[in-house]
């Protein structure tokens, strides 16, 4: 019981008293207590850089230990850690001042970014074999989103403004990406924010682990 109440109920305690009263201090000004929750929220800050740290440490770890030990795909940890020291070193040499060093940059931009348009260039293909799949199921969902996605890739391509009879395309193009698209994605950002407002709150209230346990 002693265990519990040290290990569980106390830290629950703690983190819900804490966390309730940063809550708070963002919706009514709380002048008493506002250095004191400030410090925390930069403490918290700080905490999360420490954490990146120790998930730095833990990469460097694992993927050393595929390269050193062999293990099958050790050519792309030996990649990964290869760029990781690369960019590192490049960021932390004398004279430079962190990520808007002008070395840094440009691996961000004519490496990083390039890679990464390559890779959602990917999307592409994966949505076309993705749509001749659903053409499989045959019903009206499948239908209405086959037909939205073609019209969305067609009003893309910039051959339909030159030709007359493609211009329509653009603008139900637009029309889509203006008034259903929108709506979906709305709807998608409240869900997830009613969603990390539940987690939370059961954070909060001792009701998601570690305090659960």
């Amino acid at each position: 019981m002693v265990r519990r109440i040290a290990s569980v109920i106390l830290p629950w305690i703690l983190g819900s008293v804490v966390g309730f009263l940063v809550l708070i201090h963002f919706f009514v000004d709380i002048p008493e207590l506002g250095p004191v929750l400030n410090g925390l929220v930069e403490w918290a800050t700080i905490i999360a850089a420490f954490a990146v740290l120790v998930g730095l440490i833990n990469l460097v770890c694992h993927h050393g230990k595929r390269v050193l030990d062999r293990e099958p795909g050790w050519g792309y940890s030996l990649a990964l850690l290869g760029a990781m020291i690369a960019v590192l070193a490049l960021g932390f040499r004398p004279g430079s001042y962190g990520p808007g060093d002008p070395l840094v940059q440009w691996v961000f931009r004519y490496i990083l970014e390039p890679l990464a348009t390559a890779f959602f260039s990917l999307l592409a293909f994966s949505l076309a074999t993705g749509i001749v799949r659903a053409l499989r199921l045959r019903n009206l969902q499948t239908i209405l989103v086959t037909v939205a996605a073609v019209v969305v890739l067609l009003g893309q391509v910039p051959i339909t403004s030159g030709w007359a009879f493609l211009r329509p395309i653009a603008r139900i193009q637009e029309w889509v990406l203006r008034v259903p698209a929108a709506a979906g994605m709305r709807v998608i950002l409240i869900g997830a924010a009613i969603g990390a407002i539940t987690t939370g709150m059961r954070v909060l209230l001792g009701m998601e682990k570690p305090y659960s346990e």
